[in-house]
């Protein structure tokens, strides 16, 4: 048998080292999945929520804008009211007061008979022989 060394002795060069072999760089892990809860994965819940605080922020957005630059008005400026058309037509007077009294009696325009004869009378006597009835 041959005899062993202990391993007490001293070497002239230090041992090397040798590196470990590089492992693969590992793939990275599935996506965490979302089952889509109340609020979470874009459900329809968080869109809905997503959509009231838009709007929350909007009105207090234009609450504040009010705030300093005054409240929004809107005023209707209505057109001075005008003068009856000049009568250009013999029989618009006539015209005039038929239309007048269908306004005040729509429930009867049974009433605004004087009406419409004093009309049909006037452009039957303006057209010179033609007849032209309105009923």
């Amino acid at each position: 048998m041959a005899r062993r060394s202990s391993g007490g002795g001293f070497r002239s060069t230090p041992r090397r080292r040798t590196p470990a072999p590089a492992k693969p760089a590992a793939a990275p892990g599935p996506a965490p999945h979302s089952n889509g809860g109340l609020m979470g994965g874009g459900s329809f819940v968080s869109n809905v929520f997503d959509g009231f605080t838009w709007g929350a922020g909007s009105s207090i957005g234009r609450r504040l804008v009010d705030f300093f630059a005054g409240p929004r008005t809107i005023r209707v400026a209505e057109a001075p009211s005008q003068a009856p058309a000049p009568v250009s037509d013999a029989c618009d007077i006539h015209n005039m007061a038929f239309a007048d009294c269908i306004k005040q009696n729509a429930s009867d325009i049974s009433r605004c008979q004087f009406y419409i004869d004093m009309l049909n009378q006037c452009r039957r006597d303006s057209s010179g022989g033609a007849t032209t009835t309105i009923a």
